[in-house]
């Protein structure tokens, strides 16, 4: 590693470290404010409520937007110092540093992989665990294996499917119990849809038992209002959660889902995001250096230091946009989880080319 490779990694990395940290306690001071009256409403111990506290926070997105900044301003400083005018007129092209930029990009991308396959997914889980003991305490029972099952009041409810992301439940069955706990009534719905605050079924089977002979009365209705008292909250502490799973894990999740015939699409779309969101990093560093050796912002920090907030704005937007027509099924799963990396990162190397 050359001197000029060294000294603008030893720049990278200080400005990186700077610049994460206060983006963390920034967020960690008004995330605190905002959680803190809902973690002692819950009940939870002192260590679990810093453990769920810290496990909300989304260091993991912190990395790439803070390695766009990191780059603007190293980039930006030395270009505003003549640091880099100095080096062209010594023979070294603006691409010798683009080289060391680059490399810095895959090895943070590695980094991000291990820590959204390996260490993230385990967080997620202990903090849904938590989460689960938290709703059990309220007379709420669940199973993740085959159904899921919960007793609520003299209900019990049992939902093959749940997807949160349009609120719909899938072969639905419902057990109502008298003080006695005899059933009394029971509800077969193929499916449900949460919509203003009730569950509104679809193609219901429903059998009220009589007292004494205990045979059903059965009537079938197309649809029907239902008033069982469950929200999504509640039920999306029994799902499980893309982000709770690794690739290969979510990969084989999907693949159970949809042998049991269910919509798999937003898990689709989130197993593609897991193969993009990687190269998050690269694509900020490309993109920051374009911005930073802008001949017409060189002199200008503030204004670099603008232009790369605004990228990250309607990139995050743009990502998130494409993620959504993704779960809508609007776009294939894969072009919604990739689109703006590869749009960002032709509008990146385009800056770049015209950069030198």
């Amino acid at each position: 590693m050359s001197i000029i490779e060294k000294y603008l990694t030893r720049e990278f990395l200080i400005n990186f470290s700077i610049i994460i940290a206060v983006i963390s306690g920034i967020w960690i001071i008004f995330d605190f404010f905002d959680e803190i009256d809902s973690l002692i409403e819950s009940g939870l111990g002192f260590f679990k409520a810093v453990f769920v506290f810290f496990a909300y926070i989304p260091f993991i997105n912190f990395i790439p937007v803070s390695m766009l900044l990191s780059i603007l301003f190293t980039l930006g400083l030395m270009s505003k110092n003549n640091e880099i005018l100095a080096l062209k007129s010594n023979g070294v092209s603006v691409y010798y540093l683009l080289k060391t930029v680059f490399i810095i990009g895959i090895i943070f991308s590695v980094f991000y992989f291990i820590l959204a396959e390996q260490i993230l997914p385990v967080i997620k889980s202990k903090e849904g665990e938590i989460w689960a003991e938290v709703e059990s305490e309220k007379d709420v029972v669940k199973s993740k294996k085959e159904s899921t099952w919960i007793k609520k009041g003299n209900v019990i409810s049992r939902i093959s499917h749940f997807n949160p992301r349009n609120k719909t439940a899938f072969n639905i069955a419902l057990y109502y119990f008298d003080k006695e706990f005899n059933l009394k009534r029971r509800i077969d719905a193929k499916k449900g849809v949460y919509e203003n605050g009730s569950w509104i079924f679809y193609e219901i089977i429903e059998q009220t038992f009589d007292k004494k002979s205990g045979l059903p009365a059965i009537k079938i209705h197309k649809k029907m209002k239902s008033a069982l008292d469950l929200t999504p909250k509640d039920l999306n502490s029994t799902v499980k959660k893309s982000e709770e799973m690794n690739f290969g894990e979510l990969r084989e999740y999907i693949g159970k889902v949809e042998s049991e015939g269910y919509d798999a699409t937003i898990y689709r779309v989130d197993l593609y995001a897991k193969t993009a969101q990687p190269f998050f990093c690269i694509i900020m560093c490309v993109v920051g250096a374009g911005i930073a050796l802008n001949r017409r912002l060189r002199d200008s920090l503030p204004l670099i230091f603008l232009s790369g907030l605004g990228v990250i704005f309607f990139y995050y937007v743009f990502y998130s946009f494409c993620l959504s027509i993704g779960y809508g099924s609007v776009i294939p799963p894969f072009i919604s989880a990739w689109a703006p990396n590869l749009i960002f990162l032709c509008i990146g190397g385009v800056a770049v080319i015209y950069a030198e």
